[in-house]
């Protein structure tokens, strides 16, 4: 796919040796950027299957897989965001660079007093760190 916008224009003009004409992408893979909030990051391993859902195509989900997490966090409103990039097979070329939507990430099984008390018991936790210092 020929990603330089008004390639239309370039022509008639004189190019010197070396100078780009087009660029051209390939789009059978895209890289999918997804946010993570930072207490979610150490759940999360290169491998993992991923979901994403589209604002441009609501009805369809894209499947993919996390191929790097960021090791460096951004801040993002209130807190910090890791991003975990996901790469997602795009054969038919039907997704864009810019677009925009959700990512689930499958971290897999944990028991139901995990998820259910994680928040918790991690605020517990900080709150006797910040205490006791151990």
């Amino acid at each position: 796919m020929v990603a330089t916008p008004h390639v239309e224009d370039i022509s008639g003009k004189k190019l010197t040796a070396g100078s780009p004409v087009m660029e051209l992408v390939d789009t059978t893979a895209v890289m999918v950027d997804a946010a993570v909030p930072e207490r979610d990051i150490s759940l999360l391993r290169p491998g993992q299957v991923a979901a994403v859902k589209l604002e441009s195509f609501p009805t369809r989900t894209f499947h993919g897989q996390v191929v790097i997490l960021s090791p460096k966090g951004e801040v993002q409103g209130d807190g910090r965001v890791f991003y975990a990039r996901v790469e997602v097979p795009n054969e038919e070329g039907a997704l864009r660079a810019g677009m925009e939507g959700r990512a689930k990430i499958n971290a897999g099984w944990r028991p139901a007093g995990y998820v259910l008390f994680r928040d918790l018991g991690m605020w517990f936790w900080s709150k006797l760190w910040s205490w006791f210092g151990w």
